[in-house]
């Protein structure tokens, strides 16, 4: 996350002083390059060959890449589909579109210029973006549009359910905001009609708060049990809700906590299911 990575260089984000951001890119430059990471030209270019704007997604490439926050593994025989909920600057879409026997990757992103952005990315692996389709809206618990305050400069903070700039200190010094008005459709009715019963289901989700209103729907019309693999972040609130709706469909759950401030968590799960999907 680009607030942790922020926290490191003891600087306040200025909208019109970047100089922060920029300490903090080149501390993960330099990470990424010691990694076998190629920078050239503005393209990023991962050890297996993989192609990114270089200004705009050092640091997502650092967290899918370097990390391997959403590493799995699946048998080479099985048919994979991935749910990429929180697409962002694709980098997680596209770690998911090289894995061999990932048959097609979805990939949600409400915010218009992030998806600009993201598709971008895509748009320089042509042999990937051949598995990905790009959904250009976010996902909830009921169909309806939203207006929220957005900075591209921190795309990966933004939400659709909380104001991140009253929440977040790290970002409450950015002067100038744009609105976006973002369009939220039902998880349930849209994973209804996308689910390949046949294939194993990956669904992993990057929300900054929408996670709890997606596992809501997706729990209460049953389904959570299509999934055999959910990797996500939580945040601003305990994971408990979110544990204990897996736990009921029959998953094992695997989390790490990283405390923020007082009352404020941020984390990872990853959940498994202990039978085969229905």
């Amino acid at each position: 996350m680009i607030t942790r990575l922020l926290k490191q260089v003891k600087k306040n984000i200025e909208k019109k002083d970047d100089s922060s951001i920029s300490i903090a890119k080149k501390h993960v430059r330099d990470i990424l390059v010691k990694q076998g990471f190629i920078f050239e030209s503005g393209i990023l270019t991962t050890p297996d060959g993989i192609k990114f704007q270089d200004e705009n997604s050092v640091f997502e490439v650092h967290e899918v890449f370097a990390q391997n926050d959403y590493n799995f593994f699946i048998k080479e025989n099985k048919d994979t589909v991935v749910f990429d909920v929180g697409m962002n600057m694709a980098a997680s879409t596209l770690y998911f579109a090289k894995i061999k026997n990932v048959k097609k990757v979805y990939a949600f992103e409400p915010f218009l210029p992030t998806a600009a952005e993201g598709i971008k990315n895509i748009n320089l692996n042509p042999d990937l973006a051949q598995k990905i389709d790009v959904f250009k809206f976010g996902l909830g618990s009921e169909d309806k549009i939203i207006e929220m305050p957005y900075v591209k400069e921190a795309s990966s903070c933004m939400s659709t359910t909380q104001n991140v700039f009253l929440l977040n200190n790290d970002l409450q010094s950015f002067k100038v905001r744009d609105i976006e008005k973002l369009e939220i459709k039902s998880a349930s009715k849209v994973f209804g009609k996308l689910i390949e019963k046949e294939c194993i289901n990956v669904l992993k989700i990057d929300t900054e708060g929408a996670e709890y209103e997606i596992f809501e729907d997706l729990d209460e019309n049953g389904l959570l049990k299509s999934f055999k693999i959910v990797m996500l972040e939580y945040h601003y609130k305990s994971p408990d809700e979110l544990e204990i709706r897996l736990k009921n469909n029959d998953f094992v759950v695997f989390y790490r906590t990283n405390p923020i401030k007082k009352g404020e968590k941020v984390g990872m799960m990853v959940a498994v299911a202990m039978k085969g999907c229905e």
